[in-house]
């Protein structure tokens, strides 16, 4: 899904697309790579892949039809705004260091059950 959402909450609105992918070896996991702005199309970018958690496996493939809702969207955003991510500041980006979100994770800390 490449369409650009729109996110509204505090005041504030955000832009944001996914677009899903595939990650990880030696078992490949569904993943959806967000791009996220804030202060329109000139604002810094929220740069984020979430990979799945695992939801049963067929041939090294992990099967899922995972998809962010707008509330696990808002919940990276919160999070990302924790961390120090500065919407309205233009140019430049931001890398997510840690996620708190049931059923997703960041790359690199996927773990295979």
């Amino acid at each position: 899904m490449r369409r650009l959402r729109r996110l509204r909450f505090d005041g504030h609105e955000f832009r944001w697309t996914g677009r899903i992918g595939y990650e990880g070896t030696p078992y490949v996991r569904r993943c959806v790579y967000l791009r996220i702005r804030g202060g329109g199309k000139q604002g810094s970018l929220l740069a984020v892949t979430l990979v799945s958690g695992p939801s049963g496996s067929s041939g090294g493939w992990f099967v899922d039809s995972s998809y962010p809702t707008p509330r696990e969207i808002r919940a990276v955003v919160e999070q990302a705004l924790g961390e120090g991510w500065q919407p309205l500041v233009k140019g430049g980006g931001f890398t997510l260091r840690a996620l708190d979100l049931p059923g997703w994770q960041l790359p690199g800390r996927a773990e295979v059950t």
